[in-house]
């Protein structure tokens, strides 16, 4: 059996879905209405609640601050007079430990004074004792260059001997061999000088034969005392005029 489209049999269930699904609506928009009212109920209860919780805590942070304000003020005065007692404290502290610092670098500088004194002391006795080694040095200096003068001057007198003797020499070669000229002085001052030499061998020779009498008793102590002061003093007075000679002729010779 075929129903149309507008026949009330095919209508009815669709009126009645139409109808539980306005119920359904409507439930729903109850439920919703009811839960809305529960949470503005709930909503201003909590409001009210947090309204009394935050008066509690306005009141709170009233009193706490005001005590903190106290407490503060309390301690800018603990800090105040615990400041004023740290100052005097630390002040203390560095004065010691500055008078500490002081005589310390009190006794260091006077130690380094004196090292400094004493150091300076021996700088002048070093000093000192090189200008006494310069002066003696110079003076050596002056001895020596005096002392090769006279070498000097007389390295050239006996140069000029040397020459003079290889000339004779030279001659001696070239003519007959003299005797007589061997035994002559070239001038007056040496035959003064072997004239001289030859007294005083003699007079040494009879002081030796004099002390040989008196040793084998030959003769007695007077006559030898009488005899030996007699030869020594011609013999001082020959040994003297020949040093003369030598000083003026400065050659070194012996007594």
């Amino acid at each position: 059996m075929i129903f149309s489209k507008n026949s009330p049999l095919r209508s009815q269930p669709r009126k009645q879905q139409l109808l539980q699904q306005q119920q359904q609506q409507q439930l729903l928009r109850h439920q919703q209405l009811q839960k809305q009212q529960r949470f503005m109920n709930q909503s201003s209860q909590q409001r009210r609640i947090m309204m009394r919780k935050m008066m509690m805590m306005n009141q709170r942070m009233g009193n706490y601050m005001s005590l903190q304000n106290q407490y503060q003020q309390q301690n800018k005065m603990n800090l105040s007079q615990s400041q004023i007692t740290l100052e005097d404290t630390m002040r203390d502290q560095l004065t010691a430990k500055l008078q500490q610092r002081f005589f310390k670098f009190n006794k260091e500088t006077s130690i380094v004074f004196k090292k400094i004194i004493k150091r300076q002391a021996e700088l002048t006795n070093k000093n000192n004792e090189l200008k006494n080694n310069l002066k003696f040095a110079k003076k050596e200096i002056q001895n020596i260059q005096q002392e090769t003068k006279k070498k000097e001057k007389k390295i050239n007198i006996l140069i000029e001997k040397i020459e003079r003797l290889e000339i004779e020499n030279q001659e001696m070669n070239n003519n007959s061999l003299d005797i007589d000229k061997l035994t002559e002085s070239p001038d007056v001052w040496f035959e003064q000088i072997q004239s001289l030499e030859a007294k005083i061998c003699v007079y040494t020779d009879l002081i030796y034969h004099i002390n040989q009498l008196l040793h084998k008793g030959l003769i007695d102590t007077k006559t030898y005392l009488q005899h030996i002061r007699n030869l020594s003093a011609e013999q001082y007075q020959v040994k003297q005029h020949l040093y003369k000679i030598q000083q003026r002729l400065k050659l070194e010779g012996d007594f």
